[in-house]
């Protein structure tokens, strides 16, 4: 995509629900659009599904009990 208004302003308009003029007129801003809302609906699907390792937290925490404290900087 070649157009630039539709990253700098345009889609926040967009997004707030505002109408944008140029967005309406411009089709390779709608197109960009539309590939970004798909992109967005793909990205929220991921890891959907699976509960990911129980016990990570408690790793965590238990490696960080372990490490030396820091000193503090001046």
């Amino acid at each position: 995509m070649r157009c630039e208004r539709y990253w700098q302003d345009g889609i926040l308009q967009i997004e707030r629900g505002e109408t944008d003029p140029h967005h309406r007129a411009c089709l390779d801003c709608r197109r960009a659009h539309r590939e970004r809302e798909r992109l967005v609906r793909a990205l929220s699907g991921l890891g959907a599904g699976s509960s990911g390792d129980p016990g990570w937290q408690a790793r965590v925490w238990r490696r960080i009990a372990c490490e030396p404290a820091a000193w503090p900087r001046s």
